[in-house]
């Protein structure tokens, strides 16, 4: 799970870089999310905004997919798990029509399979205007192998992100750079953090798919996109470079602080209109 909490604090020492911020100055707090648990589920919508798009399109990028997937499903692993704190292994989002601005979207994410210490879930993303599929993703979840890793007061079941939405394009608000084509850094700092003290899992995908976005050179989307976390990013920054390999984009992220592989992202992009 990626989530910030108001007040939520590493019961031991803070990491480095670790702030104690509220969920509305956290990055997470202006990708307009709201959401509620629903008896076994959660449910909630988001409003597509002109700063969610591809740059120079009116489409949402695939990464604020990846990004609500991972704090949907990941709240119904922090429900489960209380009140240890849970770790994203993967994201898979697969589009099936392409949200716009204005569009409002309806979330659903549900429990596939749950066991002691792993979880795995199905987030639904329908638009409201058709009631289309726009969306599916699927992720799996960990507890944290860190005994330190609780939530002394229990996780919670409901969050309002909708009252900040993005008031700058998504890639500056993370202060994407980039360094070459297909090379991209997003610093650690922080409002992206998660509650490990590690780059949130949703900046990582937005990360991978800047660094897709600079190597191809013209605006396109994500028609596929697949996130495996093999470790987290605690030291430095997020690093990412994508190589193309044919249709498919393939993108290494390293630990800017550590130089140690931490996530493997493939994108099957299209060109975004």
């Amino acid at each position: 799970m990626t989530l910030t909490t108001p007040g939520a604090r590493e019961p031991q020492a803070q990491p480095e870089g670790w702030e104690d911020l509220s969920i509305e100055r956290h990055v997470l707090g202006e990708l307009g999310l709201t959401m509620f648990a629903d008896g076994p589920d959660i449910r909630g919508h988001v409003r597509v905004v002109p700063h969610a798009c591809v740059p120079g399109t009116r489409t949402l990028r695939t990464s604020l997919f990846a990004a609500w997937a991972d704090t949907a499903a990941g709240t119904l692993a922090g429900i489960a798990f209380n009140p240890r704190i849970p770790v994203t292994l993967d994201l898979e989002v697969q589009l099936n029509v392409h949200a716009r601005v204005g569009d409002t979207i309806n979330v659903v994410a549900s429990t596939v399979k749950a066991g002691r210490s792993i979880l795995v879930c199905e987030v639904r993303f329908h638009l409201e205007r058709t009631g289309e599929l726009a969306a599916l993703a699927h992720g799996s979840f960990l507890v944290s192998p860190n005994p330190d890793h609780v939530l002394p007061s229990g996780f919670p079941r409901s969050w309002d992100y909708a009252a900040g939405q993005l008031a700058e394009p998504l890639a500056r608000r993370v202060a994407a750079s980039e360094l070459a084509p297909g090379v991209v850094e997003v610093p650690r700092r922080g409002d992206v953090l998660n509650l490990a003290g590690a780059i949130q899992g949703g900046i990582v995908a937005i990360a991978a798919e800047q660094a897709a976005m600079s190597l191809a050179g013209r605006p396109v989307v994500a028609e596929t996109f697949t996130v495996r976390y093999l470790r987290p990013i605690v030291v430095g920054a997020a690093h990412a470079t994508a190589r193309a390999n044919g249709a498919v984009t393939v993108v290494d992220l390293t630990d800017a602080g550590s130089g140690k592989r931490t996530t493997l992202v493939t994108a099957r992009l299209v060109d975004a209109d």
